[in-house]
C-alpha cells in the first residue's frame, strides 16, 4: 500500500509539472518578444506602450561595446552575450522613456530638406551600377545626398529637439580603434547640443538632437576614396582589393590617416548642415498621429507581383563568402574578396571552419537555389544550436505624424533599395496625405538583420549582397509589408501580425570572463599618478597623465565620468570641472601594460587643448573604482598643475 501510495504521489508530481510546464509555455507564448522595443515598453509602463508604438533605431557605431544583441552570429566576436553591455543600454534608453513621458506637453512640429554633398560617397559602386539605367537617371548621385531634419518646438516657438536622417556609415573611426566612440553620428549629435546648451539654461531640459540612420547600407564617410596600403593606388574596383589582397585596401576619410579628426570632420558636417536646416524655413507638420506595426517570418514570406515588387519567396538566412570579405571601411578575412559569387569550396579559413562546425547546418539543394546567385558560405538561418543564430522573425513599422512618415527597418538598405521602398510608401499614402506627404527611412529599427539590397545588386554579391539574409527577394517582402501597412493606415484597419519572435533569452551564452581583481604594482596606489604633464600647454597640444587604474567595467559611472579637465578660479580659490569624458576633446584610455591577464591596469587620459580655451592653472583628475576580495573601492587621482597659454586673439 505504500508503495502504491507513493507511485499514486509520483505519479501527481509529474502531473502537476506537466501542467505547469504547459501552463508555462502558454504563457511564454503569451508574452511580448524579446525585443528592444518589448523591454523599454515593458519596464515601466505596462499597456501604454507597446512594441507597436515604440521605435527604436540605431545611429550604428561601429565603436560600442559589443555583445547587446540576442541572436549568435552578432555576439561571436564579443565572446558571446554580454548582459553588461545590454543592461547597460536597456537601462539608458528606459531612462530616457520615463524622462521624455513625464515631460509631455504640446509641441510644433516642422521639417526641412537640403543637401549635404561631402559626407558621404558609395562604397559599392559596382553593385549601384547594375541597377536599371532608367531608374539611376532618375537620380543625380549614387547615394542620398538629401538631409531631412524634423524640428520640434514648444508652442511659443522655442526649440526642444531635432531628429535628423541622413545615409552614412558610422565608420569613420578605423576597425583597429578600441576606444568607445558614438563615430560620425553621435559626434554630431554632440556638437549640436552643445552648441545649444548656453541657450539652454534655467529650462527642465536642455536640447536633444538625434541623428538617424537611413538608407546607408551601401554608403561611406571615407569620402576621399579608396586606396592601396602598399602602392598608395586606388584599389581594383571591383573586388576591393590590391593584387588579391583585401586587408590592404582601405577608405580614406577627409583627414587621412587621422581617423579620429577624420570622424570629427564628417560629424561636423552633419551638425553644420542639421543647424542649417533648423533655422530655414520649414514644412508645418498638422493632422493626425498614428501607427502600424507587424512581426513577419522572413525565411518563408511569399511576395506577390504588384506595382511595385516582383513575385518571389524570401529564405531561411544565410551568408554570402563576400560577407567574409569585409568591406573598404573595415576589411573581413584573408583570402576573401567582394563580388566573389563563385560556387566551389570556401577557402580555407580557421575562423571560418570553426563558425562552420559550430553550425552544424549545411544547406539544402532548396535552401541553394531560394538563395539565388549567392554562394553560401554560412546556413545561419537554418541554425538553432546553441539558440538561433539570425532572425527569423522581423519588423516592419509604420509612424505617421501628420503628412511626415517615418518607416522602421530592421537592417540596413542600400541606397537604391530605399528609395524603392520610400517611393511605394509615398505613392500609397500621398493620395490621401496631400502633396506635402514625405517618407523618411529609420533603419536599423527595433531589430537587426543585416542588409537589405536591390536584385539586382544582389546579383553582383558585393559585402551587402552577400549579407543580404533571406536572399534575393529580401527587398520586395519589406517593400509589400511597408504598402500593406500603408494601405491598413489609411483605412483604419489593425494589423496583425503573422509571425511571433523566437524566445530565447534565458539560453544566451557568454563567454566573457568577469573582472575577478584589481591590483596595483608594490608602493603604488590605485590614483597614483604615473605620467605628470608637462608644466605649460598651448592650443592644439595634447595634454597627457597616466594613472594607476582598476578596471572601468567595475563602475560605468552612468551620469558620471571618468575623468575631469578642471581650471581653477581664483575669485572662487576653487576648481571647477570644465571638461569631462563626454567632450571630444578628450579620450580616456584603459590599459593592461603587462598582458590581458594582469591584475594591473592604468589608465591613460588625454585632453587636446581647444582653440579659444581660457587662459589659466588647469589639473587632471581621474575617477575609478577597484574590485578587491572585499569588494568594490571607490578611488581617486589628481595631477600636478599646469598652465594652459590662451590662443592669439582669444579672450583671456
Amino acid at each position: 500500500q505504500q508503495q502504491q501510495q507513493q507511485q499514486q504521489q509520483q505519479q501527481q508530481q509529474q502531473q502537476q509539472q506537466q501542467q505547469q510546464q504547459q501552463q508555462q509555455q502558454q504563457q511564454q507564448q503569451q508574452q511580448p518578444p524579446f525585443t528592444w522595443a518589448h523591454h523599454i515598453a515593458q519596464a515601466e509602463f505596462g499597456a501604454q506602450y507597446s512594441s507597436d508604438n515604440v521605435a527604436i533605431t540605431a545611429t550604428h557605431t561601429h565603436a560600442s561595446p559589443g555583445g547587446f544583441l540576442g541572436h549568435m552570429l552578432y555576439h561571436i566576436t564579443s565572446l558571446g552575450f554580454v548582459r553588461q553591455s545590454f543592461d547597460a543600454m536597456v537601462d539608458g534608453i528606459v531612462e530616457a522613456c520615463r524622462a521624455a513621458h513625464a515631460d509631455l506637453r504640446p509641441a510644433a512640429l516642422s521639417w526641412s530638406e537640403g543637401e549635404l554633398l561631402d559626407a558621404n560617397i558609395n562604397r559599392s559602386p559596382t553593385a549601384y551600377a547594375i541597377n536599371p539605367a532608367a531608374e539611376r537617371a532618375q537620380y543625380s548621385h549614387d547615394v542620398d545626398k538629401e538631409m531631412t531634419v524634423l524640428k520640434i518646438h514648444t508652442p511659443e516657438g522655442a526649440g526642444r529637439a531635432m531628429l535628423s536622417w541622413f545615409p552614412v556609415h558610422p565608420t569613420s573611426m578605423n576597425n583597429t580603434n578600441t576606444l568607445i566612440s558614438g563615430d560620425n553620428k553621435g559626434a554630431a549629435e554632440q556638437f549640436v547640443e552643445k552648441r545649444w546648451a548656453p541657450q539652454q539654461q534655467g529650462l527642465e531640459s536642455g536640447f536633444l538632437a538625434g541623428f538617424v540612420q537611413s538608407n546607408g547600407a551601401d554608403t561611406s564617410p571615407n569620402v576621399m576614396g579608396t586606396y592601396c596600403l602598399d602602392t598608395g593606388l586606388p584599389c581594383d574596383v571591383g573586388t576591393s582589393t590590391c593584387n588579391g589582397n583585401n586587408h590592404l585596401c582601405h577608405g580614406r576619410g577627409p583627414a587621412y590617416p587621422d581617423d579620429t579628426k577624420s570622424t570629427q570632420i564628417i560629424g561636423q558636417r552633419q551638425a553644420d548642415k542639421a543647424q542649417e536646416l533648423w533655422s530655414a524655413p520649414g514644412t508645418a507638420i498638422t493632422g493626425t498621429l498614428d501607427y502600424r506595426h507587424a512581426y513577419i517570418d522572413m525565411s518563408s514570406m511569399q511576395v506577390a507581383a504588384s506595382g511595385f515588387t516582383a513575385a518571389g519567396t524570401t529564405c531561411p538566412g544565410a551568408m554570402g563568402y563576400s560577407f567574409a570579405a569585409g568591406t573598404t571601411d573595415g576589411p573581413g578575412v584573408q583570402p576573401f574578396y567582394q563580388s566573389d559569387n563563385h560556387t566551389g569550396l570556401a577557402p580555407a579559413s580557421a575562423l571560418v571552419h570553426i563558425v562552420n562546425g559550430a553550425l552544424r547546418s549545411q544547406p539544402s539543394s532548396k535552401q541553394v537555389a531560394c538563395q539565388g546567385s549567392k554562394p553560401i558560405l554560412l546556413n545561419v538561418g537554418q541554425a538553432a544550436k546553441p539558440y538561433p543564430w539570425v532572425p527569423r522573425v522581423t519588423e516592419v513599422a509604420l509612424l505617421r505624424l501628420g503628412s511626415f512618415v517615418i518607416m522602421c527597418l530592421p537592417g540596413e538598405f542600400t541606397t537604391m533599395a530605399g528609395r524603392r521602398l520610400r517611393a511605394a510608401v509615398h505613392a500609397t499614402l500621398s493620395p490621401t496625405l496631400g502633396p506635402d506627404t514625405k517618407v523618411v527611412l529609420s533603419t536599423i529599427c527595433n531589430t537587426y538583420s543585416s542588409y537589405v539590397t536591390t536584385r539586382e545588386e544582389y546579383q553582383i554579391q558585393r559585402y551587402e549582397g552577400a549579407s543580404t539574409l533571406y536572399g534575393p527577394a529580401t527587398l520586395d517582402a519589406y517593400i509589400q509589408t511597408a504598402v500593406e501597412l500603408s494601405q491598413a493606415l489609411l483605412e483604419g484597419r489593425a494589423v496583425k501580425s503573422t509571425a511571433v519572435p523566437e524566445q530565447f533569452e534565458n539560453r544566451l551564452l557568454s563567454f566573457l570572463p568577469p573582472v575577478v581583481l584589481d591590483t596595483a604594482p608594490k608602493w603604488k596606489a590605485f590614483g597614483d599618478v604615473l605620467r605628470q604633464p608637462d608644466a605649460s600647454y598651448s592650443p592644439g597640444q595634447t595634454v597627457e597623465v597616466v594613472f594607476q587604474s582598476a578596471n572601468p567595467r567595475n563602475n560605468l559611472r552612468r551620469y558620471q565620468t571618468f575623468l575631469e579637465v578642471q581650471l581653477y578660479n581664483s575669485s572662487w580659490d576653487a576648481w571647477t570641472v570644465v571638461y569631462t569624458d563626454d567632450d571630444w576633446c578628450t579620450k580616456y584610455i584603459w590599459d593592461r601594460p603587462k598582458g590581458p591577464l594582469s591584475s594591473e591596469s592604468t589608465a591613460a587620459v588625454h585632453w587636446e587643448v581647444p582653440s579659444g580655451v581660457v587662459a589659466g592653472k588647469y589639473r587632471i583628475k581621474h575617477y575609478g573604482d577597484a574590485k578587491s576580495l572585499s569588494g568594490r573601492v571607490a578611488f581617486e587621482g589628481v595631477s600636478q598643475e599646469f598652465w594652459v597659454s590662451a590662443a592669439q586673439g582669444s579672450a583671456r
